[in-house]
């Protein structure tokens, strides 16, 4: 990610995102009370592939408001995010704060902050959804991620199915082929909370780089890691096209 880039996803991410969030999901206690219930749910999707996180340490890039965090943290893992947005790691600290968790928390771009080879290491990387079109660099925050795990450690990877957002637009709930897959530029976009700004119109846009799903699955096991698993998810809206993936990976 640029720094030009990283600055304009900076702007987009911290202009009405606490707010959102609350609207989005209620105050960090009313959330945190949700996910106290059964943090096991949130996580569902990385669960069958990191199995028992207590007392593991995990990375969550790009964490956003700390809800799966805070749902990992709930089944006694130690937990880092890191992200750009202040007010993110404001509802997410108070999220955490709520459900008498620790959670730790690092703002910057992930791209850029200082990382180093005798870091104490992750047991595992969590990274959920929209989160790798954020970076114009693939090679290079793969090989971030291969730098934050120890020696066999895991990365589970839980994103938007690329088909769905390079080559499928919904039209009254119907799907419809359009754009190009293959097509990589980087490009405008809403930023993720958009849909539950007081504002929307005044939100500045996101800049991101869409990739296919040959091109994460090769970075990842061209970066050091051995792919174990890829699984392909049907959309909630469209059951009949992919709407999600999990890829998992361990670091070799």
């Amino acid at each position: 990610m640029t720094d030009a880039i990283a600055e304009q996803n900076r702007r987009a991410w911290e202009a009405q995102a606490y707010g959102s969030w609350v609207k989005a999901y209620g105050t960090p206690a009313e959330q945190a009370r949700k996910l106290s219930a059964d943090p096991a749910h949130k996580l569902r999707r990385f669960l069958p592939y990191l199995g028992d996180v207590k007392g593991r340490r995990v990375a969550n890039p790009l964490g956003s408001n700390g809800r799966l965090a805070v749902a990992l943290a709930l089944l006694g893992a130690e937990v880092t995010v890191f992200d750009l947005s202040e007010p993110n790691r404001r509802y997410a600290l108070e999220l955490a704060e709520a459900a008498n968790v620790r959670l730790g928390y690092r703002v910057g771009d992930f791209g850029a902050l200082e990382l180093s080879d005798d870091i104490e290491k992750f047991d595992a990387v969590a990274i959920d959804h929209g989160v790798l079109h954020y970076f114009t660099d693939l090679e290079a925050v793969v090989a971030r991620l291969h730098l934050l795990l120890r020696p066999g450690g895991r990365l589970v990877v839980n994103e938007f199915h690329p088909l769905l957002k390079k080559a499928v637009r919904l039209e009254d709930g119907r799907p419809e082929l359009t754009g190009d897959y293959f097509r990589g530029v980087v490009e405008t976009a809403p930023v993720a909370y958009a849909a539950f700004a007081d504002e929307p119109d005044a939100l500045p846009h996101c800049l991101v780089r869409r990739w296919t799903l040959g091109e994460i699955v090769t970075t990842v096991a061209r970066g050091g890691f051995t792919v174990e698993g890829l699984l392909e998810l049907p959309g909630g809206t469209v059951p009949t096209l992919p709407g999600s993936f999990v890829l998992s990976a361990k670091r070799v």
